[in-house]
């Protein structure tokens, strides 16, 4: 049994640092540089200069030598981004995607995709830890409050859990505990299923087995490799 989300390979929200959070854009204009370093994105509406160079209707720019720029456009884009051994430059439509600090200016580089949905499924691949996922908690807590059951699933376990829960609640009512869900209540990265299993109605005192079935959906961070 796993008895910890750790041991699962996720932390929850709290615990996570979510100081790194997933932004894509929509399809807009993007200046890209292949540079010594590799290639480089930069949204165009932030250079906050019209390069003087001659673009397509949709306000695109095919692959243009560096030195073909203008002597100001080179200081531009020099200033800015401090990149001084630049082969080429385009701009081109694309959508944007890289991991960002809101507040900060800490921050992944761009990289572009053809569409919103290539652009987050790319960054998915690279930075799986920051993205939310739901993962599965059952718990057992006897009516004196000791928890006697404590396993999580992993997002691909639903079945599994749910399988769990299923198979304690058949064995309580085998035992004539009446089992009744109690409530289940959503928030904005929880969802909880109760059950609660009375004892039998011939017992002589309350049994540890007598209490509440939970069945938790979280949404939870799973661990970067």
């Amino acid at each position: 049994m796993s008895h910890s989300i750790e041991s699962i390979g996720y932390s929850l929200p709290s615990q996570y640092g979510e100081f790194m959070e997933p932004e894509v854009t929509g399809i807009d204009l993007w200046l890209i540089l292949e540079t010594a370093e590799g290639t480089q994105y930069i949204p165009l509406d932030s250079v906050g200069h019209a390069l003087d160079v001659e673009t397509n209707p949709d306000g695109t720019v095919g692959e243009t030598a560096w030195d073909d720029l203008t002597e100001a456009d080179r200081y531009v884009i020099d200033r800015n981004y401090g990149m001084t051994q630049v082969y080429t430059i385009e701009i081109a439509l694309g959508a944007g995607a890289r991991l960002s600090a809101s507040g900060y200016t800490d921050c992944t580089d761009w990289f572009v995709c053809d569409t919103e949905a290539e652009a987050e499924s790319e960054l998915r691949s690279m930075y799986p830890e920051a993205f939310l996922c739901e993962v599965y908690h059952v718990t057992f807590v006897a009516y004196c409050g000791m928890r006697t059951m404590d396993q999580w699933f992993r997002e691909d376990e639903k079945t599994d859990a749910r399988k769990l829960c299923s198979n304690i609640i058949g064995a309580k009512r085998r035992g004539n505990y009446t089992v009744s869900k109690v409530n289940r209540k959503s928030g904005s990265d929880l969802t909880e299923t109760v059950w609660e299993c009375s004892e039998p109605e011939d017992s002589a005192m309350v049994p540890d087995a007598a209490g509440y079935l939970i069945l938790e959906t979280i949404s939870a961070y799973p661990e970067g490799n």
